[in-house]
């Protein structure tokens, strides 16, 4: 009976431990089943909070109310190359970026997309710190850094298990879901933002070539009257008067597309067409004053070739004064654009007013070209008189600094007939030289000192149209010799020239230039336009072979009767 109740003694105390434990067990699930609703419940929470977070910050980052600040693609960064990443091209190659601010995206926009960035870390960085579980006493060492001592606080401690149990799934979910938030804010944003950049390049690109085919189309070009370079993209001054900045290429890019806004805050337009009816253009090359509308119209340059007495500077004198009182009288008009140019004109109606003689043109290494800007039947033009002295022309050496030469399209070779072998004889037995200047210079070696040139620097002459000008006609028709030469007829003049012992020079300048043509002026009395001999007929010569499609001859029409 003992060793039954020991038995049975047995089996009750074990039942109890197995009663014990599974009351244990049962609460033990229970308080865990708990703990799983709550650890889910706060971690939504926590996720909610986290995702409201993510889209605040980058709010507060933009606004600049955010602790991080973000970097400034600034003009000062964009000389410095710290913004574009890529070297500049077109005429900023030459001048580096513009002082200017860059269009927001991608330039800012990827600076403020690293300052959210760095604002969330920063931010989850403070909560983290606010919110951990304190980590053991002990000091950590190399061997156990921050991380192993808050792990162990968790694991080890009172604290750290109720942390673990409260904070650690509303903190998880609120960190997870913050940066949910921000990465696709960010996506959102890498997304939208190309999308908008190759909507930029593509729009940027057509714009650009719109314009220059435009120009194009209106043969529109730039050359500085000043250092005789070509280009098709002015510099331009801030139109701010206390702003210092020039642009060098004011073309629609990434420092803007429809407006570029200077360093000093000033917007300026982004198109050559638009930025020279505003703008102050600069030559990109000497930096000398452009005039107004630089760059948007054709510019014909007309240089003339020619010794000391030749005539060349009393026929652009003729050719300007009449061409003005030409304009006039069919509503054009004919516009000094600089300086030189409106003292030219005032001199060349002295002179041809009162039939004066004209005074030797002093002699300037790069003499400034005289720029005239022609309106007339709704084309507008810029007319350069590239007028160097003879003594320019006594050698090669000498018309290395006139290189405006080499991008003529049209050249004038001026010529005394006074000055011919057969011709001076008469006109110096008539005393002809007492009351008009003949020229003592060799007119075929002022001819070959600038043909030469260009041959030697292998400009290619059959692109090239040649005048040649007979400048005295008035006085060659008073001799015998000039009898016979007919004005206004390029052949019948090319035969005179041979007929009077000048066809060894016609033969050369036909062997250098395919196209030439001859002309007989008179550039001292007052000419009717219909005359041959007026010099307006070689400016009609130059205007016609440059393609301007204008005409200074052509009669306007009548008005119809009422």
């Amino acid at each position: 009976m003992e060793d039954f109740g020991a038995v049975v003694a047995f089996f009750m105390a074990l039942a109890a431990i197995v009663f014990v434990l599974w009351v244990i067990a049962a609460v033990f699930m229970r308080i865990l089943a708990i703990l799983v609703f709550y650890w889910i419940g706060a971690f939504a929470l926590g996720a909610v909070a986290g995702l409201i977070t993510g889209l605040l910050l980058p709010l507060r980052v933009l606004s600049g109310r955010a602790a991080v600040k973000p970097d400034v693609a600034s003009p000062d960064k964009v000389v410095e190359n710290k913004v574009m990443k890529i070297p500049p091209r077109g005429m900023q190659k030459h001048f580096g970026w513009d002082n200017a601010w860059p269009v927001y995206n991608p330039y800012q926009a990827r600076l403020d997309a690293l300052a959210v960035i760095s604002e969330t870390r920063a931010f989850l960085a403070t909560a983290w710190t606010r919110t951990k579980p304190k980590a053991s006493t002990s000091t950590p060492t190399a061997n156990t850094g921050k991380a192993q001592s808050v792990l162990s606080a968790v694991v080890t401690t009172g604290p750290g298990f109720a942390w673990l149990a409260i904070a650690a799934a509303p903190t998880a979910g609120f960190v997870a879901a913050t940066w949910v938030s921000i990465g696709f804010w960010l996506l959102v944003m890498l997304v939208f933002g190309g999308v908008v950049y190759a909507i930029q390049v593509s729009w940027v690109t057509v714009y650009r070539w719109w314009e220059k085919l435009g120009r194009r189309r209106a043969r529109a070009s730039l050359k500085c009257h000043v250092c005789y370079r070509e280009t098709d993209t002015p510099s331009y001054k801030c139109r701010n008067p206390t702003c210092t900045v020039v642009h060098r290429d004011i073309s629609p890019g990434p420092l803007g597309m429809l407006q570029r806004r200077c360093s000093c805050g000033t917007g300026l337009p982004t198109t050559v067409g638009k930025a020279a009816k505003v703008l102050e253009a600069l030559c990109p090359f000497c930096a000398n004053p452009l005039a107004e509308g630089a760059g948007t119209r054709q510019t014909v340059q007309i240089p003339v070739i020619g010794t000391v007495g030749a005539g060349k500077t009393r026929l652009l004198a003729t050719t300007v004064v009449g061409l003005e009182a030409h304009l006039a009288s069919r509503s054009g008009v004919l516009v000094p654009l600089s300086d030189g140019a409106t003292e030219f004109l005032t001199y060349a109606k002295n002179v041809t007013r009162t039939s004066q003689k004209t005074d030797p043109t002093a002699v300037r290494l790069k003499p400034e070209g005289l720029p005239y800007r022609v309106e007339t039947d709704g084309r507008s033009i810029e007319l350069h008189m590239m007028d160097a002295a003879g003594e320019s022309f006594t050698s090669m050496d000498r018309t290395q600094a006139l290189s405006y030469i080499d991008t003529a399209g049209a050249l004038l070779l001026v010529l005394d007939p006074l000055a011919f072998e057969d011709v001076n004889e008469e006109a110096r037995r008539r005393g002809t030289e007492n009351w008009v200047a003949i020229t003592s210079g060799d007119q075929e070696d002022a001819y070959a000192s600038v043909v030469d040139r260009l041959r030697a620097e292998n400009v290619d002459l059959r692109r090239k149209h040649l005048a040649v000008v007979l400048t005295k006609t008035d006085v060659l028709q008073s001799l015998s010799a000039g009898l016979t030469i007919t004005p206004g007829d390029s052949r019948a003049i090319r035969q005179w020239l041979d007929a009077n012992g000048e066809d060894g020079l016609v033969r050369r300048i036909e062997d250098d230039f395919e196209n030439v043509t001859y002309f007989a002026v008179d550039s001292m009395d007052d000419l009717d336009l219909s005359d041959p001999r007026n010099p307006i007929a070689v400016l009609q010569w130059v205007l016609d072979v440059s393609n301007t499609k204008v005409s200074i001859l052509a009669v306007p029409a009548a008005a119809p009767a009422n």
